[in-house]
């Protein structure tokens, strides 16, 4: 595994485990049907975290990655249009 992912890795837990610890129910790499609602069905977020009165998808990503925006812009409108549901883009910066 290179530092960039490991970086990337470590990130999602340490995301993952904040909001945890806010009493989130939290999946990360979250399966289609399983963890996923429908709405998502054409990406793959890094973490979705739940809790009693909100409901957010996770993106982390590098800033080297962030050249996919337009990826990134889609699943935000896509977010956007879900009553209930936010947006958050945790960026880091990857060892070289």
């Amino acid at each position: 595994m290179t530092d960039k992912n490991l970086d990337f890795e470590e990130k999602i837990k340490e995301v993952a485990n904040e909001y945890s610890q806010k009493g989130y129910t939290v999946f990360t790499n979250p399966q289609l049907g399983n963890d996923t609602p429908e709405f998502l069905r054409n990406y793959s977020p890094d973490i979705i975290a739940i809790s009693e009165n909100d409901k957010v998808v996770i993106e982390v990503r590098n800033k080297y990655s962030l050249s996919q925006s337009k990826e990134l812009e889609n699943l935000a409108s896509v977010i956007d249009h879900q009553k209930g549901w936010r947006f958050e883009l945790i960026v880091i910066n990857s060892k070289k």
